[in-house]
């Protein structure tokens, strides 16, 4: 479960990432159409992925464990009988 809760979170970031890089070069004041933004980018379009290495693991790491303490949650509520 915390393999595959953190490999979805990953994937999901993975493709919201440029979106949100886009989004940050907009509200820094960087000028120009999107367009602009993605020729101007050093790397072009895979430069809209820099800086997505710690963000990954940070996404992995943290989904992951939510899924668990989620699980654990869960055991403990049907455990105690409060689940009707």
């Amino acid at each position: 479960q915390f393999v595959s809760s953190g490999g979805c979170a990953l994937i999901g970031l993975w493709i919201v990432w440029p979106f949100e890089m886009l989004k940050n070069q907009t509200q820094a004041g960087v000028g120009g159409t999107i367009l602009d933004k993605v020729r101007n980018t050093p790397g072009g379009v895979l430069g809209l992925y820099r800086g997505i290495a710690p963000g990954s693991i940070s996404v992995f790491l943290g989904n992951g464990a939510a899924m668990i303490v989620m699980q654990q949650a869960n055991g403990l509520i049907t455990r105690w009988g409060l689940r009707s």
